[in-house]
């Protein structure tokens, strides 16, 4: 597959430049009406928050190359939450015609009117995985389609496993267990820690703790449900982890690139992250990659990925399109997965064997994805991941206790949803 992704973009990925345009962006692309704005070709700007800036280099400048009159201008963004995209797209410029957007967006841009429907002639999703077509529908119509689906899983080091002959834990007490065989007279290593640093990190821990014991954040009728049995003792899981130390307090405040960097370190037995984290993608010597523990077994992984917008009122809509389906095609999502980067939305990938020997870790991905479940599919969620860190943050430092803390974000989650 690597030389039809090679022939099929012409051979050189580098002949011609990259225009990276700055956080102020460039003027509003010239349109060229036509009847159908889906037929409307022209310069087009795709806007990318800073995590994800970097996977789409290769394939911009490939799609620049073979398209000299339809160029792609490729717009970082100063943040990761979505906040850029959401100020543009709410003052209805147009400004940003393909946005790449986190799949927990969907709900709340399509709600806004900030995003076009995709029509079903020139988006078609037969080809991929249900669940991430799911990610992109809002009230039954499609507005995001999807490039790239995720989820979390464990890393751990293999090497220290079979020297200490441990089996990968399926349980939080099989963590423990584990860590105290394999760091007995070892120093200068901890056991475990997740992306508790940040906003997102912190939420997509908590919720599929939550959902690993059964219970859930927000029921399916919208309204919270975190003052129960199971977000107790998800909460209670991770506190006492931080104060045994089975969780360094450090890791508290690590980014997420601090924290793939102190595993990738060998700082770290298990970590907890994303499948597509960067440079550690669990292919890498003496590490690997399984579902994450619960309480009583294999737990429930939080499903994520990115999607791809366009925005309402855009013009050259039909470059747009276009440029879309050019980045869902087999070989750039090839790509993208043998370097790390996003796990595939098409089903056949999955299943093909090149593919597999390439990414062995899709095979574990491709296990987790059945069970996994977005994270708070909800036209809030933006403001309920900023109240859930800012309620149970202080709960991981010790200022409040676990019932205080779900108490407090029980009662703004409900204000939130209502």
């Amino acid at each position: 597959m690597k030389k039809r992704w090679r022939a099929g973009l012409g051979g050189s990925l580098v002949a011609l430049g990259l225009a990276v345009a700055g956080c102020t962006g460039p003027a509003t692309p010239v349109p060229t009406p036509t009847a159908d704005p889906w037929q409307d070709h022209g310069p087009i700007v795709f806007a990318v928050t800073r995590a994800t800036s970097t996977i789409w280099q290769q394939p911009v400048r490939s799609w620049n190359d073979a398209h000299p009159n339809e160029q792609v201008t490729l717009l970082e963004l100063p943040d990761d939450n979505g906040s850029a995209i959401a100020t543009r797209a709410e003052s209805g410029s147009g400004e940003y015609t393909v946005m790449s957007l986190d799949v927990n967006w969907t709900a709340e841009f399509a709600s806004k009117g900030w995003l076009a429907e995709l029509p079903a002639r020139r988006f078609p999703t037969d080809a991929m995985i249900p669940a991430a077509t799911t990610t992109g529908t809002y009230q039954g119509r499609l507005y995001a389609y999807p490039q790239s689906i995720d989820a979390t899983v464990l890393r751990y080091r293999s090497d220290l496993l079979a020297k200490a002959r441990q089996k990968v834990p399926t349980t939080w007490a099989e963590v423990k267990d584990t860590c105290a065989k394999v760091l007995s007279g070892t120093t200068g290593m901890a056991c475990f820690a997740g992306p508790y640093g940040s906003a997102s990190g912190l939420s997509t821990s908590f919720v599929g703790a939550v959902r690993s014991d059964g219970g859930q954040v927000v029921l399916d009728d919208g309204s919270p449900d975190v003052d129960s049995s199971p977000s107790i003792q998800a909460l209670d899981t991770i506190t006492q982890g931080l104060s045994s130390g089975v969780i360094p307090a450090a890791a508290t405040g690590w980014s997420e690139q601090r924290l793939r960097q102190e595993f990738d370190a060998s700082g770290l037995v298990y970590l907890q992250d994303w499948w597509a984290s960067g440079p550690v993608v669990g292919e890498a010597p003496k590490s690997g990659v399984a579902p994450v523990p619960g309480m009583e077994g294999i737990g429930v992984s939080v499903q994520g990925g990115r999607n791809l917008g366009i925005a309402a009122r855009a013009t050259n809509k039909g470059t747009a399109a276009d440029f879309v389906n050019y980045l869902v095609t087999p070989d750039v999502q090839l790509l993208l997965a043998e370097k790390g980067w996003s796990a595939p939305v098409l089903s056949a990938l999955y299943t093909d064997d090149k593919v597999l020997k390439a990414v062995p870790s899709l095979k574990v991905l491709s296990s987790v994805l059945e069970a996994a479940q977005p994270l708070l599919p909800s036209e809030h969620e933006r403001a309920a991941v900023q109240a859930i860190d800012e309620k149970l943050r202080p709960v991981l430092t010790g200022t409040d206790t676990p019932t205080e803390g779900l108490d407090a974000l029980q009662s703004q989650l409900e204000q939130l949803l209502k």
